[in-house]
């Protein structure tokens, strides 16, 4: 069967971007180059709506936005009129053009389509409706080529996420290649808008804090809409800066590792005493932050610490459990240690710690808890 009709652009869905690493070329244009000339396509809004290709984000219940199509120097949104069955609309393919400039007739005025971007298709009964108030994400079927890599920093005291000056990939129909998000010629700038925003989706479409950037505005801070009582050790939550709809995690929470520092001596022999050296970090994955670490710990939790047979596991000749109860911050390390008097067979033993063994701790990552 054929895949179910969706919004976003007619007869090629993703487009490339047309310049080179020396010059921008025509930026995101349809029609040039590897791109064909694309239509926009409407589902489940009934006929005689007019459609454009936005970055947004939905900030706080407000649309933040900007148009990077056109219908005509003038027009801003494209007429959708051909049915196409299952409840879809589209513009006929050239009546919508990704725009590779800005223009001031149009109402709202249009962008240009610099950077890359999963888009939003804009509509209004209108094709100079002034202000937009409805938005369809168009994911996969709306996108302009390229990704961005975005260093984000949560900060517990203030329960916000710093981003750091992001790097541009673009994508060509002959390959990739990457630029400050603030260069003079492919970055960000007053007629090549960024929309950034915090938000509970990896898309835009639920945020708390965010704009539409210009300038460099870099470092940038945004609020995550979580409170002082959100933020422990006992919750997670997951947060997304999204930047033109493409989404980068950021996992809020603390992220227990456990690691074996020393063994000493080894090999150990009878009734001799082995002094066993291991720590716990709050592990702050920087610059990204996917896995957390960035919350403090300051619950109890529990330190489990086994000997046993490396040829058989189930052969235990040694438990200890130590219940932890400083305050562990991100990226700080607890040393701690043991004394085991090694009165058992001879032979090869392992020694494994458990960090939170009793989970405790709500982590953002529960897979790197052993050593």
């Amino acid at each position: 069967m054929p895949a179910a009709l969706a919004t976003g652009f007619t007869v090629q869905p993703q487009l490339y971007f047309t310049g080179t690493s020396t010059a921008p070329g025509t930026l995101y244009q349809d029609g040039i180059g590897s791109n064909a000339d694309v239509g926009g396509r409407l589902c489940g809004f009934g006929p005689g709506r007019y459609l454009g290709a936005f970055y947004a984000a939905n900030i706080g219940g407000t649309w933040n936005y900007e148009l990077v199509s056109y219908r005509t120097s003038s027009e801003a949104l494209a007429e959708a009129n051909t049915a196409e069955g299952g409840g879809c609309y589209s513009t006929l393919p050239g009546f919508l053009t990704v725009s590779p400039s800005q223009l001031t007739t149009p109402n709202p005025n249009v962008q240009k389509a610099a950077l890359p971007g999963r888009l939003y298709m804009g509509h209004a009964a209108s094709t100079n409706p002034g202000t937009i108030s409805q938005f369809e994400f168009g994911g996969p079927n709306m996108v302009l080529r390229g990704d961005y890599t975005i260093q984000r920093t949560f900060t517990q005291a203030s329960r916000q996420i710093t981003v750091q000056n992001p790097t541009v990939v673009f994508e060509t129909s002959a390959g990739p290649f990457t630029k400050s998000a603030t260069d003079p010629a492919f970055g960000v700038a007053a007629d090549r808008p960024l929309v950034i925003a915090t938000c509970i989706d990896p898309d835009g479409g639920a945020c708390s804090d965010g704009g539409v950037i210009t300038s460099n505005v870099f470092p940038y801070t945004m609020n995550t809409g979580l409170s002082a009582g959100d933020v422990n050790d006992q919750t997670t939550h997951t947060r997304y800066v999204v930047a033109n709809g493409l989404g980068k995690s950021v996992c809020i929470g603390a992220n227990l590792i456990a690691d074996i520092e020393s063994i000493d001596p080894d090999p150990v022999y009878y009734s001799q005493e082995l002094t066993i050296n291991f720590s716990t970090t709050n592990y702050r994955d920087a610059p990204f932050e996917v896995m957390g670490g960035n919350v403090a710990v300051t619950s109890p939790f529990t330190i489990r610490v086994q000997i046993y047979n490396a040829s058989d596991p189930s052969q235990v000749v040694y438990t200890n459990t130590q219940t932890v109860t400083n305050t562990i911050n991100p990226e700080q390390t607890l040393q701690l240690s043991l004394v085991w008097p090694a009165f058992a067979h001879s032979g090869t033993y392992t020694v494994q710690v458990d960090t939170d063994f009793n989970n405790d701790i709500a982590e953002c990552n529960e897979a790197d808890n052993t050593a």
